[in-house]
């Protein structure tokens, strides 16, 4: 997931809210990954902190940042499923939420394009 958000941010590819739908199998089951982030964390992976304000070296009890630093940001994902890809009906609810997420990465293209 990680390699993916930061070649992403190379591309300069979008996503709404900063999340990213992966879709995994496992034999006759399909689970689904909501990963969920912002534009902090993605600093944080490419090491890009903002300046800090003091340049006293206070640090949080077990931490190794520094109190100016302000609170860590995090990857939060979320699993769904699974899905057995044997019953038409957890096949036709999965079609669902894949349209869903479709129309709404659509939305988000269209929405930056006329900005």
């Amino acid at each position: 997931m990680v390699s993916w958000i930061l070649h992403d941010g190379e591309e300069a590819w979008e996503t709404p809210d900063h999340q990213r739908l992966l879709v995994s199998q496992d034999n006759h089951k399909i689970w689904l990954t909501l990963a969920t982030y912002d534009a902090r964390y993605v600093q944080y992976l490419k090491d890009e902190r903002p300046p800090t304000q003091s340049s006293r070296s206070t640090l949080r009890s077990g931490s190794q940042r520094p109190l100016s630093q302000g609170p860590l940001h995090f990857l939060r994902m979320q699993e769904y499923g699974p899905w057995n890809i044997g019953k038409a009906s957890d096949i036709r609810h999965l079609a669902r939420i894949f349209v869903g997420w479709a129309f709404k990465v659509t939305d988000f293209i269209v929405a930056s394009e006329t900005q």
